[in-house]
């Protein structure tokens, strides 16, 4: 990894109740960026999402891995393959409060 990076706090909230927000489950934490090397990135720029995700998450990449896992289990909700790294991402992070918790496209209100 390159020596370029910013740290951020992130928290993610997940309305359970929309009538009883006490019941919302909130995951809070940091996350540390980093850009990937150029060995990295042009390994990356010829393979596929899911493997894309795959060498994310042996790079250490939290968030890149997340990000691809959520943007293919959204194109194909019903991937068994997916749906499983998908737990098991969440699991490795201790999220499972959230494993089954639907997935919904960013920024747009409900």
């Amino acid at each position: 990894m390159s020596s370029c990076f910013h740290f951020l706090k992130a928290f993610t909230r997940v309305v359970c109740d929309r009538q009883e927000r006490s019941r919302d489950l909130v995951v809070q934490g940091s996350i540390l960026c980093l850009a990937p090397d150029e060995k990295l990135q042009r390994q990356l720029a010829t393979i596929d999402m899911r493997e894309r995700a795959n060498i994310y998450a042996l790079s250490g990449s939290f968030t890149d891995t997340l990000t691809n896992l959520a943007q293919l289990r959204h194109q194909r909700l019903n991937d068994a393959d997916l749906k499983t790294d998908w737990q098991d991402l969440l699991r490795s992070v201790n999220l499972e409060e959230i494993i089954d918790a639907p997935l919904i496209e960013c920024c747009k209100s409900q």
